[in-house]
């Protein structure tokens, strides 16, 4: 957190210590919701780019008040203002300042939002890092929000939410969510569901999902007491052919082994059981790779 020393004006109160978040990951599930609610605002142009930071700063700090009444409020704030606005650029990509509508740097783990009502229903997401998903979720998820990044198709991004926001069940499938499982007869219908979401909390989800993504094919975490390095297992993620493996391409290496099922097991198993077992494959040839190298040279 940064910790803001407001001079107060002459004549005023004493200074007032305040503290904003400088980085995602610091701010409530409830600010992060606020910046893309105000986002959709700025993008519809309901807002300028210098009103929208305002706003953001003020939500950031616990003042509950618009531009407009912000010298009310605290006259301190306002003098400051400038340098407040810069100490949030950490929200967008790198862009110009004459940039209207910057595009949202989001990158955490953490899902800002559990659970979205639309369409009549009570729809269910992912914990943290996609932690409660099975396989099969996260790995059609991953594969409709790809199709979305490549053709920019709504129906896409709508299809990979409707993978991730689940209607709830009292049973809970092997990741331990409760929700109801997604069946080829009744997903037309989950579709339709996650069509009547706002823009902005399908901007949100977009954004959160895919630094997931990026995270499980980059950085480390433990699982089952054990460092898993990410980054060494997907960085040879490559076929011959200069080809990207797909997480299709792991269900049918994984469901080909047999160790854990077939392809249908494989997709019900927890994500992170997943990954643990392409980690154990990984160290298993990693050791084989050695033993070759060695028995070469003897």
């Amino acid at each position: 957190m940064i910790r803001i020393d407001l001079t107060p004006a002459a004549g005023g109160p004493a200074v007032k210590t305040l503290k904003m978040p400088e980085s995602w990951d610091e701010m409530s599930a409830s600010q992060v919701r606020y910046i893309f609610q105000q986002y959709e605002r700025l993008a519809k142009g309901e807002l300028t780019r210098r009103q929208f930071e305002v706003l953001v700063v003020y939500r950031l700090i616990g003042l509950q008040r618009g531009p407009s009444r912000a010298a009310a409020v605290n006259s301190a704030v306002v003098e400051n203002l400038n340098t407040l606005c810069n100490l949030i650029s950490y929200i967008y990509y790198n862009t110009p300042e004459d940039d209207t509508v910057p595009q949202l740097s989001f990158r955490s783990i953490q899902n800002p939002l559990q659970s979205v009502k639309c369409g009549g229903r009570s729809l269910c997401g992912p914990a943290t890092l996609c932690q409660d998903l099975t396989f099969g979720e996260f790995r059609s998820a991953a594969m409709a929000l790809n199709t979305f990044f490549e053709t920019e198709d709504p129906a896409a991004l709508d299809e990979c939410i409707a993978h991730l926001y689940r209607p709830r069940s009292m049973n809970a499938n092997k990741a331990g969510r409760k929700v109801r499982p997604v069946r080829v007869d009744t997903f037309e219908d989950d579709v339709k569901a996650v069509f009547a979401m706002l823009p902005w909390q399908k901007n949100l989800i977009m954004l959160w999902f895919a630094s997931c993504i990026n995270f499980l094919q980059t950085e480390k975490l433990t699982l089952g007491g054990e460092s898993v390095d990410l980054g060494l297992l997907f960085s040879g993620g490559e076929e011959s052919d200069g080809q990207k493996t797909t997480w299709n391409d792991l269900l049918l290496q994984i469901a080909r082994e047999g160790t854990i099922g077939n392809m249908d097991a494989v997709d019900e198993a927890p994500l992170m059981t997943i990954i643990l077992h392409m980690w154990s494959n990984y160290k298993e040839n990693q050791r084989n790779e050695r033993n070759l190298k060695k028995a070469k040279k003897d």
